[in-house]
Order: structure tokens, then sequence, then C-alpha cells
């Protein structure tokens, strides 16, 4: 293809492996955005987390999930059910968390910033950012 154009597949995408289940990187790098197809297994559940700087924007393609939320700074956190369809934006500084109630793909896509993640709670202990060990496949 040109220069202009990149083509590839799922297969062929970065693997970030995670304790709960993958993220396939479909495109990052020197791109304005970055575009990830996400699993999580049943059961398990993502960071309670916020962004400084990154913005992401989550569609459900299978399964179900619970978002977990903060509406605002001085509240406590909510649910809210996602299904396929279900589409979550997630600005700076949103508290949030998915739980996979099933099986979950979700297509993500967001701003560059993929190391900006703090960490509020997580069920293995890892520390804010990038997590060099998950890269590694």
């Amino acid at each position: 293809m040109s220069d202009g154009i990149h083509v590839t597949s799922t297969d062929a995408a970065k693997v970030v492996s995670k304790a709960w289940g993958e993220e396939r990187w479909l495109v990052h790098g020197d791109a304005p955005f970055v575009f990830k197809l996400i699993r999580l297994r049943a059961g398990m559940r993502t960071s309670l987390q916020l962004h400084r700087e990154k913005e992401e924007a989550n569609l459900v393609l299978e399964g179900r999930a619970e978002l977990v939320f903060e509406p605002d700074p001085a509240g406590s956190l909510e649910r809210r059910a996602l299904e396929p369809g279900s589409v979550v934006h997630v600005r700076p500084g949103a508290v949030h968390r998915l739980e996979a109630v099933t099986d979950l793909v979700v297509l993500e896509v967001s701003t560059p910033e993929v190391d900006d993640v703090v960490r509020l709670s997580d069920d293995w202990g890892r520390p804010d950012g990038r997590i060099d060990a998950e890269h590694e496949s």
C-alpha cells in the first residue's frame, strides 16, 4: 500500500497482556489517537482509575459489564449496566472501572497518552503508569 495507508489485522496487533485479559493495540505509535480491542474475562475488572490527560471512548461489542464511576468528585461511586452497543466517553479526571459480568469485548479509541493511568485501586497492586512486564509479549 502507499505510505499514507497501512492495513493490518487484529491478529497482527501489538498484544498487551493484562491479569484480567488483554489489549490488542490496532493503531498506536505516532498516530494522534490509539485504537484498541480489549478483552476482559468474566468476573474480572480493570483498575479503578483516572487519567490526567488521556480521553477515551469505549464501545461494548460483546458481553455485559458494569461501569463503576464517580459522577462528581465529591460523590460516591455509582454503577451502570453496559451491554453490546453501549458507548462510554471518559474525559480526563473521571474516575472509572469496567467489571466484566460475562466475557467482554470492547473497542476503545483514545488520545495517545497511553501511559497516563492513575490507579486508585487495583486487584493486583499495580502502580500508576505503564507496566513494562505487560508489554513483553
